[in-house]
């Protein structure tokens, strides 16, 4: 299944922030869980937690487990590459300075 801009369910802070989103989404199921694979693309051109638009192009990959129980989701788990994100815009790690 893939999603545009255009659909309600890329809409929010993202959508904001990456106008041109495009996100794809992948399912699977066994037993009682559904993984949930969600990759969203597009164009950084607003601020994001206090890091200015820089124009990158960038994709975001979050994965959702979900276990049912009787039709119902009694449990979610949720990730997403978010140092991935913050490294395509420009944002570097460094390890901790060690006193001496």
């Amino acid at each position: 299944m893939c999603l545009n801009s255009e659909d309600e369910g890329t809409r929010g802070l993202f959508s904001l922030v990456v106008p041109n989103v495009w996100a794809g989404l992948t399912r699977k199921r066994s037993g009682d869980k559904v993984v949930l694979r969600f990759v969203v693309q597009g164009t950084h051109k607003a601020e994001l937690e206090g890091i200015p638009p820089t124009g990158n192009k960038v994709v975001v990959s979050t994965f959702s487990i979900f276990r049912l129980k009787d039709g119902l989701i009694v449990e979610e788990i949720e990730d997403a590459d978010m140092l991935g994100l913050y490294q395509q815009l420009g944002m570097e790690l460094k390890p901790k300075e060690v006193k001496k």
